[in-house]
This record gives structure tokens, sequence and C-alpha cells, in this order.
């Protein structure tokens, strides 16, 4: 506990905030919009105002708490001699600062805060009364807490995933290496970390790999970011092997750094081989060759177990991946979005370290939800979606689309609209996936609203044995270029510098599509933008 005299500190004490009108109006802003909980109460402690942060902490409205006994309300029986020695301390003119202790809201519950207290002065300098600012400290403690639980998950699963995940700074410097990178690779962590990626790239290509670098770093842009492509990889033994590769860039601060997830074909490679040789054999076989034709049936017998092994291995991988989806997007976004509500200090200004803790936590989530969509998209691009049909209610996805979205439309001042129709109350569908194609879509909308703002309607109507549903928005529009390419599967195709990676898009029609749905889109440039999509109410996959 910290005391400091009065006497010579004009801190130490708060005289009466409204000498006049316009002292009076700045102070009251300042009370209502600051982010932490400031009371003041009179010498009797009497409650005398509580502004709207102390509502939210405490629980309490300012109207029932007005003219009551500060001390019954919040403080804790077994902290009344604490209570006690500030209110000496302050009474005497002194500030009491940097004090952890904890209070009780309304509901019993004990919440830590930290707390200051400090005397206020009237006029003429009498002590009148106490203002006490209480700190929040469980709410910084709980975002902290998730983003590492979220981050120690995800690392978990980036170490048991047989596919090699590695992340390299912008100068192509490893910074990451799991552990299915050290098996196909053949190099330990220690070994690889700090090492150029060219140790991994046979020498043939690695001058090319050296130069779409420099491209990359002095131009920003890439042909490669957010697509599958198909390369070569060098082990540490010298040997090649065939690989599938799917990189996604992202930021910290104006560095960029990347990521790439990287998949050993040599067994697939292996088997197109042999099904390339089947098929010459077969036709050997089918102008008169017995002996091919014994050949065949041996090598096709071996390829039909290899077959089987490589679905039920596909199988497996494609449940693993979507757990991954599941598991992190809905977590991810929600610390997103309110660290974002934080930066932008909607609640009261932030310090320089405070910015900086938002700053490492928008960075950190976002770094770990580019993640997500890289595996969500690859999961996409090889057809491995597995649905789990069951009965959903469309009114209940749609009010939790909008309870999950209303913090970012009141960011950007869009208001959230829907139209439900009475008869449509559940159809068959996945209902994971059946809310992520409306998140993706509801999220866009608003996302690509107007500066000045607008409306996001979310219409669901039962029309000819079909669920249809549509986001409609009053948002800056597509242009006609990029609306004819918008569900490409190259989701750099189109995009302009303002615009996002498109992923989004590509997900939602391959989901729609695999309830065997549809999906379009209807935009005017500068006028807004149209999404219908429609499922069958009974499940036909």
């Amino acid at each position: 506990m910290t005391q400091t005299k009065s006497n010579s500190d004009p801190l130490s004490g708060n005289r009466a905030p409204f000498h006049d009108n316009e002292t009076g109006e700045n102070y009251l802003s300042l009370f209502n919009n600051v982010s932490d909980a400031v009371i003041t109460s009179d010498l009797e402690d009497r409650v005398t105002s509580w502004n709207r942060s102390a509502e939210k902490i405490f629980g309490r409205n300012a109207r029932d708490v007005i003219g009551k006994n500060l001390s019954q309300l919040t403080v804790p029986f077994e902290l009344w001699d604490e209570r006690d020695a500030v209110l000496r301390h302050t009474k005497s003119g002194s500030v009491t600062a940097g004090v952890d202790t904890q209070r009780l809201r309304a509901d019993e519950t004990l919440i830590n805060v930290g707390m200051t207290t400090s005397p206020v002065r009237d006029a003429d300098y009498n002590i009148i009364g106490i203002m006490y600012i209480f700190k929040d400290l469980d709410e910084s403690i709980r975002m902290r807490e998730e983003l590492k639980e979220s981050e120690e998950k995800f690392r978990s699963v980036v170490q048991s995933t047989t596919d090699a995940i590695i992340l390299s700074d912008s100068i192509g410097k490893i910074i990451s290496w799991n552990t299915g990178a050290q098996k196909i690779f053949q190099y330990s962590e220690e070994e690889a970390l700090g090492k150029p990626l060219t140790i991994l790239i046979p020498e043939r290509f690695r001058i090319p790999h050296e130069n779409g670098l420099k491209w990359v770093i002095s131009t920003g842009e890439s042909h490669i970011i957010g697509k599958i492509v198909k390369l070569y990889g060098l082990r540490k033994d010298g040997s090649e092997f065939p690989i599938d590769l799917a990189l996604s860039r992202w930021r910290k601060g104006k560095t960029s750094f990347y990521s790439g997830i990287v998949r050993d074909t040599t067994q697939r490679k292996k088997a197109e081989e042999i099904m390339f040789d089947i098929e010459c054999q077969k036709r050997l076989s089918d102008i008169g060759s017995n002996a091919n034709y014994i050949t065949d049936r041996r090598k096709a017998e071996e390829i039909s177990l290899e077959n089987m092994r490589l679905i039920l291995a596909g199988k497996a991988e494609s449940e693993f991946l979507a757990g991954i989806s599941h598991e992190f997007r809905t977590p991810l976004n929600s610390i997103i979005g309110f660290a974002e509500l934080l930066k932008q200090k909607m609640q009261g200004d932030l310090n320089k370290k405070q910015e900086q803790y938002v700053s490492n936590v928008l960075t950190g989530g976002k770094y770990l939800l580019n993640l997500v969509d890289n595996l969500e998209l690859k999961m996409v691009e090889v057809d491995k979606i597995n649905l789990v049909i069951e009965k959903v209610s469309v009114p209940e996805v749609i009010n939790e689309i909008i309870l999950l979205l209303k913090e970012k439309a009141v960011k950007q001042n869009v208001t959230l609209l829907k139209d439900i129709d009475p008869q449509l109350d559940f159809i068959e569908a996945d209902k994971r996936r059946f809310r992520q194609v409306f998140f993706n879509l509801a999220s866009n909308a608003i996302k690509f609203s107007k500066a000045k703002g607008g409306t996001v309607t979310i219409i669901a109507k039962k029309e000819e044995g079909m669920a249809r549903f549509r986001i409609i928005d009053t948002g800056a529009g597509i242009d006609e270029k990029r609306l004819a390419v918008l569900f490409n599967q190259n989701p750099d195709a189109g995009k302009g510098k303002n615009e996002g990676s498109g992923l989004g898009l590509i997900i939602s029609k391959k989901l729609v599509e695999s309830h065997g749905g549809t999906i379009t889109a209807e935009s005017k440039y500068g006028a807004g933008s149209t999404f219908t999509f429609q499922l069958p109410l009974t499940a036909k996959v």
C-alpha cells in the first residue's frame, strides 16, 4: 500500500468537479466512458456517484446504490480491517494506490480488483468525500489465459499431425519446426531452427526460390500463397521426394512471416505409377497376352489393398482436420473480436503497455486463425468433407450468428436485421457446417460495409420445398470482374488490394454443394450485395 500526503501533491485529492458547466460536462464524459469503475462516497461511506463501468464490474445499477453504504455493498467481511485502514488514510488527506484486493459483486461472487483511493475536496479544499477507482483484474487475466490455452491446444495439434508445419521469417530463415517436419525431412528441431529454407529444396530449384522470395519481399505479391502446389523436397540424407505445399503469409507489425504445411506424397505417387502400369498391362492383356493378364491381376489386387488403406487414412485425417476447425475457430473469433474492441478504445484509453498486450493478442489470434483457414482449405480442396446430419433449428442458428457478430457490427456502425419464415423451423443438415456458411457470409457483409455504416439483413424463407437464405448488405458492392470469379477455386482471382483472402467464400460454396445445395451472388458496385444459398429441407447426402 502506497500513501502520499496531500499537502505537496496536487494529485492527492480531487476537488469538487462541478465548479462550472464546461468543467462539469468534461468530467461527466470522462466519468462515464473510462473503462475502470469510478465510485465516490461521502464521509459516512454513502455512495454519491457510480459510473457505467462500476455497473458492469459490480453488477449493480447506479439508481439502486446511490445513498447506500458502499462497504456493505462491496467489501467482504474478512476485508473490513483493510477497508478501515484505507478510510483512515484517505480521510487524513492521503492517496492509497497500487492495492490488489477483492470485492463483492451483486451475485455475491468475489472479483479481483486493483484499488486506488483519494480524497474529494470542495472549493475551500475541505475533504467532503472519497473517490475509489477499481480496475477489474480478472478480465485481462481471463483473456490471457484463454489465448494461452488456445495456443497450447493448437501447439499440441501442430506437433501431433503427420504433416510438416514450418514457419519462416521474411528472409527465409526457419523459426518453427514441428514433429512432422522432423520425420519428413530428417532434421531435428535444433538442426533446423535458424537455417535457411533452401536446405529443404533440391539444388536445381534453389535459385528460382531465392528469386521468388526477393520478388515477394520487394512487391508483396505471390502467385502461390493460398494455393496447394506440387513441388519436390530434399531430405537430410540428400534424397528427393514429391510434396504438396500449402503456403500462407501473416504479419506482425511491418514484418512478414510465412507458414507452410508440407505433405509427403511419395506413397500417392507410387500408387499413381502402379495404376498407370496396371492400365498399360490391361491394354496389352486386351490384345491377347495371358501372362500380362496374370501380372495385371496381381498388381490390381495390390493396388486395391493400398487404395483401401489410403481411403481409411484419409477419412481419419478428414475427421481430425474438421475437429481442429471446430475447436479453434469459435474461441479465436471471440478473442480477436474483443481484442479489436479494446484496440478501438471504445471502453476507454489504454496505456502503452496495455496497447502492446492487445496488439500481441491480435497478432497471435490472427496467426492461429490463419493456420486454421489453411487447414480448412486443404480439406476442402481434396474433397474431404464428412457431414454429420441432424435436425437443425434455423432460428436458433441465425440468432447465434447475430449474437456472435453483434460486437463487430457495432464497431462498424452496422445494423443487423433478420426476417425468418415462421414455417421454416428445422432443416436436416450438418449444424456446424450450416453455421459456418452463415458466419462466413454475414461476417463478410459486415466487413465490407461502407465507412459510414449500413445494414445487413438475414432472410430465411421456405420456398418450393427448399430452404432459401439471403444475406443482403448495403455495403461497397463488388465489381463485375471480381463477381465473375467470386467462388473461383483460386482465392486470389480478381482480388483487389483491400479485399480479404476469399477462402471463406470458396469453403462456403463447397459446404453448400456438399449438402446438395447451391450458392449465388448478386451485386451492384457501390450499392451493396446479396448472397443467396439454398439447401434441401431433407438431407440428400
